[in-house]
């Protein structure tokens, strides 16, 4: 595991990939006087008082769960779409934004319908400075160094270094008081998010942000059931020997016929978190009873892991270019829908949507049967399987604008808009605009955008931090949604988080690039062989040298202050 999903910038493709476009919805709705202005410092709260979570409700045929971590299913979009937001947000005025854009800007509001539309319904005029992602840590640094911060703006604290250093000189707004108890029922639809994603996206036990929810298990473990089953192996492995069997018949067995095949194409963090998994190897950290964390690359259980996957590198269960395809994601989806490989991580959103991967592989192949893993425990028991730390950016307000309790009271509300749940009308125009020029619903009830770039580019700034809950929905397929579901019920009933979540480290900040560089060049180098096993002794007194023990102490100075509040 050289490095989570969340310590490095995404590209709109790597959003996509952690499940963002398998929807997620922010729901906020209601409407009240003011809020009490939260204080603008920061970090030493103690532990989080949590908003009173209320889950969303209204949308018919959700399919959903004991276990908050699994996300509600649907296998169609709940007709008709509800209000969530019944009197308007705002009262004139402007509100001025910082938001993402992933393609072209967006036309001008004069010729842009959404753009429109969306000021007529937030009662006010939405004026947003659409910045590209490709230039977003640049561009929220020289605003925040100008002291010109808008009302509103998408930040991510946890790797954008001048928005942790804002976030801790008092620039955005601390929510902590508002929010927390019953604070937050004068904004419905916010009572929606679950209490973990406030947990790890707050700071030190003070909430500065509207959380934009993910997946918190971006990738789904597939072989080919059919290929097993040809080579003797009819049921799932049960244990770590049980998968090193199958993943080296499919090298060796010949799945399928005369053509050369193999286990895995691509050596990456995908597979180092599946193997880890197996041995239940820390979240990137482990905290110990006495407060005292210990990274996963320090564990026996990574030792374990390495290990195993030093043996598949040479029992031949990786393809020859498996390092290679490190930097080139793509071969692993092109080299199992192809039928090369058996085993396979693809995002959700790459797999189950129609006209997917899934379809492309049973496309090619009518026989294949691609099936979904539940993870073993290497000993048979069960695994610690690694989630992703559930969002991806937060909504703040500027302390400026907040000082006003009567606006901060309005900006919380437009944000409550801007989180409208999965069904509602609020949130089918957010995400999927007007009806008859955006999008239409076909005869399933399923809302389908037109076929006009355009008209849909009119959405380009439609990026924030909607939505607020975790979404299963997979149009235009049958039975999907459920699969994933219960899927999802059983790996996360043995999952963790990354305990670091919602602590800081400037260290992390500087060095998380170096490190995982280090990281990186260690593992590729044990595994395939170049190095021996006991390099690991050296690649971890470089780790800690370099930075480690200082992000260590860091984060469990930390912890205390935060009192164990963790992200746990």
């Amino acid at each position: 595991m050289t490095m989570n999903w969340h310590d490095r910038p995404m590209s709109r493709r790597g959003v996509l990939s952690l499940g963002a476009a398998a929807v997620t919805s922010l729901a906020l709705a209601g409407c009240g006087d003011g809020a009490k202005s939260g204080s603008g410092a920061g970090g030493k709260h103690g532990a989080l008082k949590l908003p009173a979570y209320k889950p969303a409700g209204h949308a018919e045929g959700a399919i959903t769960s004991d276990n908050t971590f699994v996300p509600n299913a649907f296998e169609s979009y709940p007709r008709p779409p509800f209000t969530s937001v019944p009197k308007t947000p705002a009262h004139g005025g402007q509100v001025t934004a910082c938001v993402l854009d992933w393609g072209p800007p967006p036309p001008g509001k004069a010729k842009n319908v959404w753009a429109q539309q969306l000021d007529k319904r937030l009662g006010t005029t939405w004026n947003p400075t659409v910045i590209p992602a490709a230039s977003y840590d640049t561009k929220v640094a020289a605003i925040l160094a100008s002291g010109e911060i808008p009302d509103v703006m998408w930040v991510q604290p946890d790797y954008q270094q001048p928005v942790a250093q804002a976030v801790q000189q008092g620039a955005f707004v601390d929510l902590s008081e508002i929010l927390a108890g019953d604070g937050i029922k004068d904004y419905p639809n916010l009572a929606t998010v679950p209490s973990y994603l406030w947990k790890r996206s707050s700071v030190e036990g003070a909430i500065y942000g509207i959380p934009r929810p993910l997946y918190l298990l971006n990738k789904v473990d597939v072989y080919r059931a059919d290929w097993a089953a040809k080579l003797g192996y009819p049921d799932p492995p049960k244990n770590a020997d049980e998968v090193f069997e199958l993943l080296t018949a499919f090298s060796h067995g010949k799945a399928a016929g005369k053509v050369k095949t193999w286990g895995i194409a691509a050596f990456d963090v995908r597979i180092t978190e599946f193997v880890g998994n197996m041995f239940r190897m820390p979240n990137q950290w482990r905290v110990n009873k006495d407060g005292s964390f210990e990274y996963y690359v320090e564990t026996d259980e990574y030792e374990a892991t390495l290990t195993y996957m030093r043996k598949l590198w040479k029992e031949g269960v990786f393809h020859p270019d498996a390092l290679l395809f490190q930097t080139q994601s793509d071969k692993s989806a092109d080299l199992f829908i192809s039928g090369r490989t058996g085993f396979y991580r693809p995002p959700p959103a790459g797999w189950f949507p129609a006209n997917s991967d899934l379809d492309e592989l049973t496309k090619n192949d009518p026989k294949a049967r691609p099936e979904l893993l539940v993870t073993p425990g290497h000993d048979g028991g069960q695994p610690l399987n690694a989630q992703t730390n559930g969002w991806w950016g937060i909504g703040v307000i500027s302390a400026e604008a907040g000082k006003d309790d009567k606006r901060l009271g309005e900006l919380l509300h437009v944000l409550d808009y801007w989180a409208a749940p999965f069904g509602s009308k609020e949130y089918t125009f957010l995400n999927y605009g007007v009806e008859g020029r955006h999008f239409n619903f076909d005869a399933k009830g399923d809302p389908v955008g037109v076929d006009n770039e355009k008209l849909t580019n009119e959405m380009a700034a439609n990026y924030f931090i909607n939505p607020s809950e975790s979404v299963i929905y997979y149009p235009g397929t049958k039975g999907r949604a459920r699969m994933v579901h219960d899927y999802y019920e059983k790996q996360l009933a043995h999952s963790a988080a990354d305990p670091s979540l919602g602590l800081l480290s400037e260290t992390k900040l500087k060095k998380v690039t170096a490190l995982t560089s280090l990281n990186t060049s260690y593992e590729n180098d044990i595994v395939s062989g170049r190095k021996p096993l006991s390099a690991l002794k050296e690649w971890r007194q470089r780790w800690r040298s370099g930075g480690g023990d200082k992000m260590r102490k860091e984060y469990e100075d930390s912890y205390q202050r935060s009192k164990g509040d963790g992200g746990k």
